[in-house]
Parts: structure tokens; C-alpha cells; sequence
């Protein structure tokens, strides 16, 4: 049976606790939203639900996938967590949020319900299990309902905890009997839901109300025909709706003809201090002692409910009881939750990132912008050189590029793919340090500090741009700007203009917009005369600067499509860097990362 009865549209976030840990997130690709959105309020984290809209007119499964993956990778590369749980079933949707957390450097955990083991009559999950033991075993743990999964995620080589449900908000208070007993079924029609012999046992009750949960659609036309007029079909709730029915409910049924599943209504209604009436399994016995326990046949559920009916006072009596004892279960399980949540989450960062023989500082924007002006406070200068795809090919060809680049005292991610790259390695980088953005924030700081800036290099004319726009946007910032002409780093006569253009501003920071490898050479070459300045590699950052190169739209930046913006707007100059040398290379990229990460795995203690 599917242990929850709410519903979230496709996307829509669930509002997590506060305050929100933007590093651990709960995914689920159902109609069920309650356990994730739980978890992650225990968590501090945040849930999301990505299920279609409606119940009788919604695509078939391969297109709903196909949906909810595109809207699960497109959420995770803005999120950008540093740790994804996925609610199992469904497994597809658990491979695809692991690719996608490789993807993001993220570490991928599951949620396994007794579904995901083809359990409940799951026939699909059933043909998967060999995909759900390839998960396990790269998960950072796998949360399941009871020992027997335990040992099942045990004996594939996973780390189990056994979890079940969280209070929420179902802290109700206790039933007043109804005249007329009325009594919640939850449910959703499922084929391990024994419906037929519940209704028949109900049917033997008149003088009690009947609400059953669940799409009527999934009814079979006969049972719908035949249904009882004290019993009433409720339909698919939202979470509010549920709630409402369960806070006027004097008892609760709930029932499965699966052994292993811990009804989730179970758990709701314990929490809520109503009287419960489960089918009669070990694992119901073992964890809820107070209820009343029977098969699931229309003679023993007609019994149950009778001792319901007319001793409904006793089981009213127990439900303080039931609820303390679960409440002392999940403080005990949500310890150990928490441990390993603690112990999957990075607890320091690695100073330096070697990427393909590269290495990168990994440090923010703003971490970046202090150690310049912190160095350059004791006299101090150095390089800064940005990293993208195309400048990491360069590098990986020419050693010389290789070696100028390792000299530099901040080498910068400036591109997603480098990102996403060291986080499929297995050592994440903080952020993207783009050469176009930290233009602004670094001549923001200088002219907050009295540092004088000079923008070198570029296209005719950009450079002085870019200067007069700075500086209308930073008033107090003291800046020049000179464009040498092309073939100057041959003529010693270009070259002592460049000298003297530096000389008379006296700059703290010289941003050189020449592109990979030329700014490179330059920047080594003018940082052995002017030690005591920092020289930035920009590239074309100055035509960005002027608006001459318009910028990505926001929704390309959030999902790292500068480069076809740049493609469209500079289709042949730029068709056969990005197409022809780099979409391979950056596959190459990913490839090595991932092998990188793998053998790291296998020779690790």
C-alpha cells in the first residue's frame, strides 16, 4: 500500500523547516510528498515533489520520467546540494537522481520503501532489483522500515537504518465518540489492499460511518456499485483534506496483505491518538502493540470491528500509551539519522582541486577578492588565472600554458563544466569564479580601498569602454585603460608602452583581456617586473563589461547555457572552439573525473 495521502503537484516545493539547510535535500518522483517533506523538516533540508498534475489524464510513465528527470537535473544543477535523498520507488527515477548527483559532486542516499524491493506488488521495481542493489551499494546509507530490508541492503553491501515516520504535525487531540462511530480507511486501492473484504465486512456495520482514501477510479465498477450507503469513497486527498478527515475520525484502519510494510496511516494515526486497526503481520504486533490486529478476511476484519464498536473506550484509552512509545522510537532512530547525515556531509574542503593534472584554488568569489587586497595591504602582488574547458584543452596540449597557469598564485573555476567536473571527481569546488562577474565585485573593492585599476588588452576601443562604465559605476574608483595593437608582445617598442601605461597609473590590480595562452605569457612576464600588482586573466570580459557581447538571459545563466548564447551571438567564430575541440573535450573531462573518482574508491582503506 502506498503509506501516505497527499499529493503535490509536479515541482511545487514543500516548505521545509526553518532554517533551511541548503546542503541535504529529499526527492520523490510520486504522488506522495508527506515522508520527504517530514524528513527534511527533521533535517533542517528541504523536500521536493516532482509528480505530474491529476490522476486519470496524466502521460504514460515513460514520459512522466522523462519529465521528472529533465525537472529533477534542471532543480538539482540551481540547488546545487551536497547531499540528495531519493524516496524508492521509483527505481528509474533513484538512477536518474543519481546520475544527476554524480553530475553535481552531490552524495546520493536512498529511502527505500518495502515498494522499492518489488515488495506491495510492485511488479516493476520487482524486474529492478538489480539496479536497486547497484544504488545501494554507492548510496552514503539507505533508509528502510524494518530489519528484514535491513539485512537485505546489508548482504548487497549497503548501510542501512531502519526509519520510520516522523510526528509531523499530527499532535490531535483525542477522539469524543461520534453517535454514529466514524471510521477512516486510508488507503489508495492498491493490490495488496484486501478492499473487498473490508467493504463486506463494513457493510455489516450500519450504524457506523465509513470514509475510505483513494482514487475511486481504481475501484473496481462492481465494488462501486455495491458500496454500502454508510460508506462513503473520500477520493485522493491533498495533505489539508487528510488532515481534516483524520481530526474528526474516531478510529483508523489501515490494511496491507504485505507482511513487511509499516503503514505509514499507521504511524499518522498513532501520532494522532486515534484507535487503529491493522492486519494482523509480525512487524504490525511488534511496533504498534496497542491496536487492534486482524487478517484480512471480511469474518476477521467484521470482529476486529465489533471489539471496535463496542469497547471503543478501552482502545481509546491506550492511544497515550501507543503514542509515547512510538515518540521514543523515532528520537532513537532520528539520533542515528542524524549521525549519518553528519557523517555523509563533507566536513572540510580541500584547499587546492587537481583537475586533470591542473590545480584549482577552491575558494568563493569573495574569499578570491580578500586575498588580493589583503596581499596587496603588505606590498604584495601575484596572477590570477582563469579556468574554462577550452583554456584546460590549451593547458593539457601545451606545457608551457600547463606550467604559466600552475605559477599563478589564484587559479579560478570561470566555467560550470569545471564545476561539475570536480564534483563527479569527488572534490567539489565551492563555486564558479567567472572572470565577467568578478570584474564588477573586484573594482567594487578597489574603489572602496583606494586601489588603483587598469584594464589591458581587449578589442579596439573596449577597454576605455569598459573604463568609463566602471567608473560611472564606481565613483570613487581611480581606473585606465589601454589596448596595445596586435603582434605587440614582438615589438619591444609596444611592449615599453605597456611598461609605461602601468608606471604612470601606479595600479594595485591590471585586468588583461588577451585571451588563453597570450594573457597567460603576459601576466608572468609583467608580474616579474611589477611584483607588487595583481594581475587578473579576463579574456573577452571587457566587450561584456560595455554590453557590446549582450548578456546570457537568467534562465540560460541558472542552467549554465552561457555557451549557446555565446554560440548564437558569435556562430563562426566560436562554432569551432565550442563544437569541434570542446563538447569532446569536456567529455573526455567527465569521463577521466569519473574514473579518477572510481579508482580512488578501490585503493582507499
Amino acid at each position: 500500500m502506498v503509506q501516505t495521502i497527499a499529493r503535490v503537484a509536479s515541482g511545487e516545493p514543500v516548505p521545509p523547516a526553518s532554517p533551511v539547510r541548503r546542503d541535504v535535500v529529499f526527492l520523490a518522483w510520486g504522488s506522495i510528498a508527506g515522508r520527504a517533506k517530514e524528513m527534511a523538516e527533521v533535517l533542517g533540508g528541504e523536500a521536493r515533489c516532482f509528480f505530474a498534475i491529476g490522476t486519470r489524464h496524466r502521460p504514460a510513465v515513460p514520459v512522466r520520467y522523462l519529465l521528472a528527470a529533465v525537472a529533477t537535473g534542471s532543480y538539482l544543477l540551481r540547488r546545487r546540494p551536497k547531499l540528495v535523498i531519493f524516496t524508492n520507488p521509483p527505481v528509474p527515477g533513484a538512477l536518474f537522481t543519481y546520475m544527476w548527483s554524480r553530475i553535481i559532486g552531490a552524495t546520493f542516499a536512498l529511502d527505500s520503501h518495502p515498494g522499492g524491493f518489488g515488495a506491495q506488488g510492485d511488479k516493476v521495481a520487482a524486474r529492478l532489483q538489480r539496479w536497486h542493489r547497484f544504488l545501494v551499494r554507492r548510496a552514503a546509507f539507505v533508509m528502510v522500515t524494518d530489519d528484514a530490508w535491513s539485512e537485505r541492503v546489508r548482504s548487497w553491501g549497503g548501510t542501512p537504518v531502519v526509519v520510520h515516520e516522523a510526528p509531523g504535525g499530527w499532535d490531535l487531540a483525542a477522539p469524543a465518540r461520534h453517535g454514529r462511530l466514524r471510521v477512516l480507511v486510508v488507503g489508495t486501492f492498491s493490490p495488496d489492499e484486501p478492499v473487498a473484504d473490508l467493504l463486506e465486512a463494513a457493510g455489516r456495520f450500519p450504524q457506523c460511518d465509513f470514509v475510505l482514501t483513494g482514487e475511486p477510479s481504481r475501484l473496481s465498477p462492481a465494488l462501486r456499485h455495491d458500496l454500502p450507503e454508510h460508506v462513503r469513497l473520500a477520493g485522493f486527498m491533498d495533505a489539508e483534506r487528510y488532515r481534516q478527515e483524520m481530526s474528526t475520525a474516531d478510529a483508523v484502519v489501515t490494511l496491507t496483505t504485505e507482511p513487511t510494510s509499516v503503514m505509514r496511516a499507521a504511524y499518522e494515526a498513532v501520532y494522532a491518538r486515534r484507535p487503529l486497526l491493522l492486519s494482523d503481520w509480525p512487524i504490525g504486533r511488534e511496533f504498534f502493540r496497542h491496536a487492534i490486529h486482524a487478517r484480512n478476511d471480511a469474518d476477521s476484519l467484521a470482529e476486529a470491528l465489533a471489539c471496535l464498536v463496542t469497547d471503543f473506550r478501552r482502545y481509546l484509552g491506550r492511544v497515550e500509551r501507543a503514542r509515547a512509545e512510538q515518540l521514543d522510537r523515532w528520537r532513537f532512530q532520528r539520533r542515528v539519522l542524524v549521525g549519518l547525515v553528519k557523517a555523509a556531509l563533507p566536513s572540510e574542503r580541500d584547499d587546492r582541486v587537481d583537475l586533470m593534472g591542473v590545480a584549482l584554488n577552491n575558494v568563493t568569489e569573495k574569499e578570491a577578492i580578500t586575498k588580493v587586497l589583503s596581499s596587496l595591504d603588505h606590498g604584495d602582488g601575484g596572477r590570477i588565472s582563469n579556468l574554462n574547458v577550452d583554456i584546460l584543452r590549451q593547458a593539457r596540449l601545451d606545457p608551457e600554458l600547463r606550467r604559466l597557469i600552475g605559477d599563478a598564485e589564484l587559479v579560478l573555476a570561470d566555467g560550470m563544466p569545471i564545476l561539475w567536473a570536480s564534483r563527479i571527481q569527488g572534490t567539489p569546488l565551492l563555486e564558479r569564479v567567472p572572470a565577467s562577474e568578478m570584474i564588477w565585485s573586484l573594482c567594487h573593492q578597489a574603489a572602496c580601498h583606494g586601489v588603483g585599476v587598469v584594464l589591458l588588452g581587449g578589442s579596439p576601443g573596449s577597454a576605455e569602454q569598459a573604463a568609463h562604465v566602471l567608473a560611472d559605476r564606481y565613483h570613487e574608483l581611480t581606473i585606465e585603460s589601454y589596448c596595445p595593437p596586435i603582434g605587440f608582445e614582438h615589438s619591444d617598442t609596444e611592449m615599453a608602452k605597456i611598461h609605461r601605461a602601468i608606471e604612470q597609473a601606479g595600479p594595485g590590480v591590471v585586468f588583461c583581456g588577451f585571451g588563453a595562452p597570450k594573457q597567460e605569457r603576459l601576466m608572468a612576464h609583467l608580474g616579474e617586473r611589477y611584483p607588487a600588482v595583481w594581475f587578473v586573466a579576463c579574456g573577452g570580459t571587457f566587450s561584456m563589461v560595455t554590453g557590446e557581447l549582450a548578456k546570457a538571459p537568467r534562465w540560460m545563466r541558472e542552467r549554465s547555457l552561457e555557451w549557446v548564447h555565446r554560440l548564437r551571438l558569435e556562430p563562426r567564430r566560436l562554432f569551432r572552439r565550442y563544437i569541434v575541440h570542446d563538447l569532446p573535450f569536456a567529455a573526455h573531462m567527465f569521463a577521466s573525473c569519473s574514473l579518477s573518482r572510481m579508482m580512488h574508491r578501490r585503493i582507499r582503506p
